[in-house]
């Protein structure tokens, strides 16, 4: 378990095979609806966007603008993390981070771009804020863990990256 969406894509591929084997009967809200009973992550993987907004558990889905010009670097420390370990000690708060989405990845530097379940894995493994840092050290404009970890993943610009990358290789 690495945190991106591994299952929940494969749920979505299943979905939309089933779905034009059988003619297209379901239109693209049925598909969605149904993702998301199987998963709060499928129905990001029924979109025709390379990119989008999450919010909510991940229901809530805005395509976002290109990110071209920008590379993800994605850093797996080579541990295993339980994804139930995860949600079990997850406290929910009231507290709701907001941003403007317009302008992404302009915007980086402007809004909380957060992943509320990071608190949790981080305090029991510190060596991925340790991680953290050190991306945000070697460039990067933003840092966030995917999904409940633990993998991270860095927005770099392009140049940016490719002198970076090689020294995350050997993270593990």
């Amino acid at each position: 378990a690495s945190g991106l969406g591994g299952g929940s894509s494969d749920a979505a591929a299943v979905l939309l095979a089933l779905n034009r084997l059988c003619g297209a009967p379901l239109s693209d809200d049925e598909l969605f609806q149904m993702g998301l009973s199987l998963g709060a992550d499928v129905p990001f993987f029924l979109l025709p966007a390379s990119a989008a907004w999450a919010e909510g558990v991940g229901e809530q889905l805005t395509p976002s603008p290109s990110v071209a010009g920008y590379h993800f670097l994605l850093v797996n420390p080579g541990f295993h993390l339980s994804t139930r370990w995860v949600y079990e000690n997850f406290q929910l708060t009231s507290e709701v981070m907001k941003g403007k989405k317009s302008n992404f990845p302009d915007c980086v530097d402007d809004i909380p771009l957060v992943n509320d379940l990071a608190a949790v894995t981080m305090g029991r493994y510190p060596e991925l804020a340790f991680l953290e840092q050190e991306m945000y050290a070697c460039g990067a404009r933003s840092v966030l863990m995917s999904g409940s970890g633990p993998t991270m993943f860095a927005l770099f610009p392009a140049a940016k990256e490719e002198s970076c990358a090689s020294g995350f290789a050997t993270f593990t």
